[in-house]
């Protein structure tokens, strides 16, 4: 029989990483950004690569029952929590030293992402944000293109120093679009006090990819 645990990697006070295991292996990782006494939400990936669909509702049964234990805990009594199924992109991991603000000498950053990023300033100018609609920490936006067309929506929950958020295209996008947008979305929501970016990317009914950032200082 498979033996499935969930391991902590990162926790901060509004929110978490966690990785799972089947037998050992990492089959895929939750992540999770909440309030106290308020809301919950996030998103759990599997590979299916190490997953079979045989043994995905054993791996789901423990998954909620560790969010069950995490939002008792907590006093949540709302919660929305994704779960995507399909093949996780190798992960790229980046470690670079860089000038911050004024206010630091030098930070080193860690970025760690499932999607490759293009650094290119002009693709990231053609995307713009459009605010909808906004209730404390949730906001939604309007995705638009570089001729103000609205190509998606994207909805965003800001908890302490975590961004977290969905973006679901309107309109097909091609190869690169993701990507630019996943470098749009990280220079907007990128700030001093935010230290864990993530987005997870969907067009109608099949999910294209996710973004995950953390900022760690190490002065």
């Amino acid at each position: 029989m498979t033996v499935i645990s969930l391991k902590p990697e990162l926790r901060t006070s509004g929110g978490e990483t966690v990785s799972i295991y089947c037998d050992n292996d990492w089959a895929g990782d939750v992540y999770l950004v909440y309030r106290e006494s308020d809301m919950l939400t996030g998103t759990v990936q599997i590979d299916t690569g190490k997953v079979s669909e045989r043994n995905l509702d054993y791996v789901m049964d423990e998954v909620r029952t560790y969010i069950g234990h995490l939002t008792a805990a907590l006093g949540i009594t709302t919660s929305s929590v994704v779960m995507m199924y399909g093949d996780i992109e190798q992960v790229l991991e980046e470690d670079f030293d860089g000038t911050y603000d004024d206010d630091l000498e030098t930070d080193e950053y860690e970025y760690v992402e499932t999607l490759m990023i293009d650094d290119e300033d002009d693709a990231v100018d053609d995307y713009s944000l459009n605010l909808i609609e906004e209730d404390g920490g949730h906001a939604k936006y309007h995705l638009r293109d570089d001729f103000h067309n609205v190509i998606g929506l994207v909805a965003v929950d800001e908890i302490e120093d975590t961004v977290s958020g969905r973006v679901d295209f309107w309109v097909e996008p091609d190869k690169d679009e993701p990507e630019e947008v996943a470098e749009m979305l990280f220079q907007t929501f990128e700030d001093d006090h935010i230290n864990t970016i993530t987005f997870t990317m969907n067009y109608e009914d099949s999910h294209i990819g996710d973004m995950y950032l953390e900022r760690r200082d190490y002065m």
